[in-house]
């Protein structure tokens, strides 16, 4: 599963999520951790995870998540 997170105007893109796990604490950890690189723009980051969920071919698919 992948995530796009979305937090005080930053979009990151979370492409190794677990979907039964609780999508907001993988979120705040994803975003909490320094390296991980983020984006202003929403477009570029939903457009990022699709192209990594069309190469991969998920199951579960993109989803967006607003902390």
């Amino acid at each position: 599963m992948i995530l796009v997170i979305h937090r005080d105007g930053r979009s990151w893109v979370h492409d190794n999520a677990d979907w039964h796990a609780d999508w907001l604490v993988q979120g705040l950890a994803h975003v909490s951790n320094k390296k991980n690189k983020y984006m202003f723009d929403r477009r570029k980051a939903l457009t990022l995870a699709h192209d990594i969920q069309n190469r991969r071919e998920t199951y579960y698919g993109v989803w967006e998540v607003f902390l």
